[in-house]
């Protein structure tokens, strides 16, 4: 079953603030910019690699500028006795490749990062239970503890502005030249009978400069083990678990590349290379 169909149409209307990081013994302080930046010109700062070595010594003493602060959630599902890692597949035209990763979203001015990454799971995640949509309680699912467990971030406590931020903790991606909050979930599921899950994509329209909302079923489930994930990749379609094939090199985001200090210096890592380590 091959899903990808149109449910809905946004304006593309949305706003940043740079952000400025700078680590203080332990704890990770994040300044918000008072200046607006519109998105694409976000994702043109994006397109502009920054050095690694050079990024950690601004992080480590004076500071460094981000154009804006991206949110992930690192969500997990129980089904059974087992867990599995929500990946969702994204097209990156601006990469020009295709991969899986965390459900994800940016920061608006105005808007808190966990008010962002609710946002964000609360339209992405869609679950479909004998052809009924599920309301689902957002803020227990951020509540619970991911089943996944990560070393590739600075874990450390965060202080964005004048607030300590419940998170996971943060990563620096110096070939995007971007820093990503990391949060946390999970869905226990009882029973699954007649239970999908989708994903609900927003995808950029160059003709009408608005955001085409499409429902897809590029949701995957790869079951977590000790230490990180196996190689099997799943869909949950009306209540079964299918075992999905890999392509031969499939791409995992930026979010599973080794890090030092949460410094990541690639944009993706083959799904065959973390089954290596």
């Amino acid at each position: 079953m091959v899903i990808k169909k149109k449910i809905d149409e946004k304006e593309s209307s949305f706003e940043g603030n740079p952000v400025t990081i700078y680590k203080d013994g332990h704890r990770t302080h994040l300044i918000t910019i008072p200046k607006k930046i519109d998105f694409f010109s976000m994702i043109e700062e994006r397109k502009t690699s920054v050095d690694p070595q050079f990024l950690e010594r601004k992080i480590y003493g004076t500071g460094y500028t981000f154009a804006n602060v991206g949110v992930s959630v690192c969500l997990t599902v129980g089904v059974s006795d087992d867990n599995y890692l929500v990946l969702v597949k994204q097209n990156r035209r601006d990469e020009d490749d295709e991969v899986l990763k965390l459900i994800s979203g940016y920061v608006a001015s105005c808007q808190r990062p966990e008010e962002a990454i609710k946002k964000e799971l609360k339209e992405e995640l869609i679950m479909v239970k004998n052809g009924e949509y599920l309301s689902l309680d957002i803020e227990e699912i951020l509540n619970n503890k991911s089943a996944y467990l990560t070393r590739s971030i600075d874990s450390d406590k965060i202080i964005l502005d004048d607030y300590h931020l419940d998170c996971l903790g943060i990563q620096y991606c110096a070939p995007t030249n971007s820093a990503q909050l990391i949060f946390g979930g999970h869905v226990q599921i009882e029973n699954v009978d007649g239970l999908s899950l989708f994903h609900a994509e927003d995808v950029f329209n160059q003709e009408t400069r608005k955001l085409d909302v499409f429902l897809t079923d590029d949701l995957f489930l790869a079951k977590v083990k000790e230490g990180g994930i196996d190689g099997e990749l799943y869909k949950l379609e009306n209540g079964l678990l299918k075992e999905v094939t890999p392509k031969e090199k499939t791409s995992l985001s930026e979010f599973f590349v080794p890090s030092k200090n949460g410094i990541i210096t690639q944009k993706n890592i083959y799904l065959d290379s973390i089954l290596e380590k």
